[in-house]
């Protein structure tokens, strides 16, 4: 019967890894979320040695519940089990069957003198995209990742990644490489190679995968950074390559970083300046590939973060960098805040303090401009309910090429401005609610829009648990933006207007678990977009763009060791405004967020095998069909006919 508790438990809790998932972009190969988890099954941490930091990584353990663990710890000494945390009021009891991937009290294992973890991983499209027919991508459709994880001991860790997009021709078009070694106390530690910088909030340094919006309104609001870390991900142009060391000094520790790493880039021919960074990542055609490690950038810089307390924490992060050629865009209508030049410096401070229930945060940072930033935050995590409020100001005119805060839109944090509230409560035992509202302002003209615009979000969702193996979930999302849209004057002529866009999305979601080793789990979502001319205009029929999509989705486990999904779902769509998400299971490393629009149904089945302690097998085969169509996509990514089919394949070996 325990067996059953728990299995059910953990179902229920992938449904909420998944709603934090889903505020990710469309199709990535990785996520900061996925990467963690997956670092952390192989390697968890151990509850009776891990700091309040490393705890808090976790998306269910906030800063307040990781100080109170610690602390018990060190009152009335070691836990003998991940039970043992549910003397805490904060822990949700649903979540600990999932800790028990994460977390673990088997301190008292030797560790192995050498391990070793290879992924291989192969995916593509089987239809071909008219750039292969007509040679205008090189002819090796599929997308091919290989990385290599060994350590040795508790010191040493090296790993080595090499991937190619379809169409690129060099198995190794990315490459990627790092030696970690960290002494026996942790008290210092060297990075050589690739790796990332996460500090404060992200403000001057983050992952590029950071948390957005999501069902999960706590943990979304808050970055929780790990300083320097290892590069394992696929983005080409967010690693830093070359030196970091830290040293721990009790109270004080320091982090001292240098960097010499090319990036992609457009240049003007005429001039030699640089106008933007190519950010895709692709080279699968001569245009691609001129545009690949064009640009040098040499950064050095240091971090200080001073612990007087467990509870306590002040950070400084500064850093200078330096382009080999310059920044220069003459479009200084659309471009006037960019960076421009060669050479770009941030200095930034940050805090995180625990004080009972309650948990203050915050970062601002100047860059070399003089344009400012800032954002603080409040967190509260008590037995039934949990909230935050944050408020953020990222100035029209700061430049943090490295940076990555919570906001609106994705990217660099400037030109925002916004105030966010996220509640989750348990007003019983079997319902939660979870709550966000925020609102934003963009101070200056955006990219797409000439003009200061603003805009609110609302957020709300209900799980309830009827019964022992049947969840319910209903959310709803409100969103109020403007949006530039092109229309076509009596004579035919074009213009560009900017007009009020309201969208409403629904959502309604079974989940039941007959038997131990099936889950069942029925979607419907509704979605609807407008467009107003004025404030209070009444909606015109022809611009209300609706979309509906109903999924089915089986999970069956074999054994322990063997495990398959499958789905089928059926849209239909006014086009791409009413465009319609479903987050889908797939082999590790691949985060698929799929985007739906048109008519049609898509079907995918998934399966898993765990040969033994050593080897696993994962496949994933999909196929999407839509209706009244004879191609699908444009230009060289245009596939003819109404069906997509997609394979991934993943070997993982751990020795």
């Amino acid at each position: 019967m325990f067996v059953a508790l728990c299995s059910a438990a953990v179902i229920a809790q992938e449904t909420e890894i998944e709603n934090i998932l889903e505020g990710n972009e469309e199709y990535s190969d990785v996520s900061y979320l996925m990467e963690l988890l997956t670092e952390l099954e192989n390697k968890p941490l151990d509850l009776n040695a891990a700091t309040a930091k490393q705890l808090s990584l976790l998306p269910w353990i906030s800063d307040v519940l990781a100080h109170e663990i610690v602390e018990y710890r060190l009152r009335f000494g070691d836990y003998n089990s991940i039970q043992e945390l549910e003397k805490f009021s904060q822990i949700d009891k649903e979540i600990l069957p999932l800790l028990n991937k994460y977390l673990t009290v088997s301190y008292q294992i030797i560790p192995r003198d050498f391990s070793l973890n290879l992924k291989m991983r192969a995916s593509r499209k089987l239809q071909q995209s008219e750039g292969f027919k007509t040679g205008y991508y090189y002819p090796s459709p599929e997308k091919i990742y290989n990385r290599l994880i060994c350590h040795y001991g508790e010191d040493i860790k090296f790993g080595i990644l090499l991937e190619k997009d379809s169409g690129e021709k060099q198995l190794n078009d990315l490459t990627s490489y790092f030696i970690k070694y960290s002494n026996a106390d942790k008290n210092y530690e060297l990075i050589f190679g690739n790796y990332f910088l996460e500090t404060g909030q992200g403000l001057i340094f983050s992952n590029p995968y950071g948390a957005r919006k999501s069902s999960n309104p706590i943990y979304a609001a808050k970055r929780k950074s790990r300083n320097a870390r290892e590069y394992t991900l696929v983005d080409e142009n967010a690693s830093l390559f070359g030196i970091s060391g830290k040293i721990d000094f009790s109270v004080l520790q320091l982090l001292l970083f240098y960097s010499s790493n090319k990036i992609d880039a457009s240049f003007n021919v005429e001039n030699g300046n640089v106008t933007n960074f190519y950010t895709s990542g692709y080279h699968r055609n001569e245009n691609e590939i001129n545009k690949k490690d064009q640009l040098t950038e040499q950064l050095a810089g240091l971090r200080l973060e001073f612990k007087p307390r467990s509870n306590i924490l002040f950070g400084m992060t500064g850093y200078q960098s330096r382009f080999n050629s310059s920044f220069f865009n003459d479009n200084l209508i659309r471009n006037r805040f960019a960076f421009q030049g060669k050479i770009n410096s941030l200095v930034g401070c940050d805090y995180n303090l625990t004080l009972g229930f309650f948990n203050l945060f915050g970062e601002f940072a100047l860059s070399r401009n003089r344009g400012f930033a800032v954002l603080s935050g409040i967190l509260l995590d008590s037995k039934d309910v949990k909230l935050t409020l944050s408020f953020r100001n990222y100035g029209k005119d700061f430049i943090s090429l490295h940076g990555n805060s919570f906001g609106e839109n994705s990217g660099n944090p400037m030109n925002e401005r916004g105030f966010y509230f996220g509640l989750k409560i348990n007003p019983l035992k079997n319902l939660k609610l979870s709550f966000y509202f925020d609102t934003f302002k963009f101070p200056w003209r955006t990219y797409l829009i000439p003009m200061p615009q603003n805009g609110k979000e609302l957020f709300a969702a209900i799980k309830y648990k009827p019964m022992k193996r049947l969840w319910l979930y209903f959310q709803l999302r409100a969103k109020q933006k403007n949006n530039l849209v092109t229309q076509y004057d009596q004579t035919n002529l074009e213009k560009k207007i900017i007009i009020p866009r309201d969208q409403l999305k629904t959502r309604f979601q079974i989940e039941y678990q007959p038997h131990k080793k099936i889950k069942l789990r029925h979607r419907i979502e509704k979605n609807w977009t407008y467009y107003k001319k004025n404030k209070g205009e009444q909606i015109d029929k022809k611009n209300l763009y609706s979309g509906i999509l109903f999924y089915q989705d089986i999970q069956y486990k074999f054994y322990s060791k063997v495990g398959i999904s499958y789905r089928i779902v059926f849209f239909d769509t006014d086009g791409y405004e009413a465009r319609l998400y479903e987050f889908e299971r797939d082999v590790p490393g691949i985060l698929t967020n799929q985007m739906l629009y048109g008519k049609g149904s898509r079907w995918y089945l998934f399966a898993k095998w765990k040969i033994n302690s050593f080897i696993s097998l994962s496949l994933k085969y999909s196929s999407t069909h839509y209706y009244f169509t004879n191609h699908i996509g444009s230009q060289a990514d245009q596939i003819s006919g109404d069906q997509v089919n997609a394979i991934n394949f993943l070997v993982e070996t751990k020795l």
